[in-house]
């Protein structure tokens, strides 16, 4: 499959032919991986585009028929917005770095 590695798209045959959705543990035994192999390549198909998945809910893998654009980077699931949103919604306050570009530049 054009732009993914072998063991990705070893990963995405097996969920095409998977319905209901498998566990983690379920694609980590029949393929003979570590699940935290398998987390990864789920994050890596879902970044290009090839699944759709639900983080922190059970069984919510869906393969797509067709390929979406991939999705810009996510640190842990969210994007930067969404992070600062929810860190706010903690009571977070949020200020610019102050690094030695920005010092530099008040002068």
């Amino acid at each position: 499959m054009q732009g993914l590695t072998s063991r990705q798209a070893e990963l995405l045959a097996y969920l095409r032919v998977r319905d209901p959705s498998p566990s983690f543990d379920e694609i980590a035994r029949a393929l003979g991986w570590a699940k935290s192999s398998v987390h990864r390549r789920i994050v890596q198909l879902e970044a290009r585009g090839f699944i759709e998945w639900l983080p922190n809910t059970a069984r919510s893998i869906r393969v797509l028929e067709t390929p979406r654009p991939p999705r810009p980077p996510r640190a842990h699931g969210l994007t930067s917005d969404e992070l600062a949103t929810e860190l706010r919604l903690r009571g977070w306050t949020l200020r610019p770095p102050s690094g030695p570009a920005q010092r530099a530049g008040r002068r």
